[in-house]
């Protein structure tokens, strides 16, 4: 194999690599123990949410300024840096309607994490712009 066919193997594999990590929406430098924190941090603050509205996922849309109660399928497994904590994105919808609901944790210098910030992503796969900022 010649050195210009073999540069541009490596180069298309590790695009595609780099590109499926992306598009998971996964970051697989995150360590295990923050990944379980960040993860156990949405998790008991979805139920606590759900909890106190009768079973319902309760949440404002800022772009048509609805108030919504969803049903909650699941939790990504996904886990992004973003705004200087971790995000993953949970799966929710109406008898409408899918709602893609990305969820912003921190972990505080105590070593907790906590949900400091919750926003719709997209809905029915139609993708917000500057939903988390």
């Amino acid at each position: 194999m010649n050195v210009k066919l073999t540069k541009f193997v490596v180069a298309l594999a590790a695009g595609a690599l780099f590109a499926g990590v992306a598009l998971a929406g996964d970051d697989p430098t995150i360590p295990k123990d923050t990944r379980a924190k960040a993860q156990a941090a949405m998790d008991a603050h979805i139920k606590k949410v759900i909890k106190t509205n009768n079973g319902k996922f309760k949440i404002e849309d800022k772009v048509t300024k609805e108030v919504l109660l969803l049903d909650f399928d699941n939790l990504h497994s996904g886990l992004v840096r973003k705004s200087g904590g971790y995000v993953a994105c949970a799966d929710f919808n109406s008898t409408k309607k899918k709602y893609d609901i990305d969820f912003l944790v921190k972990i505080g210098a105590d070593g907790k994490a906590q949900v400091v910030k919750q926003a719709i992503h997209a809905v029915d796969g139609t993708k917000r712009k500057g939903y988390l900022d």
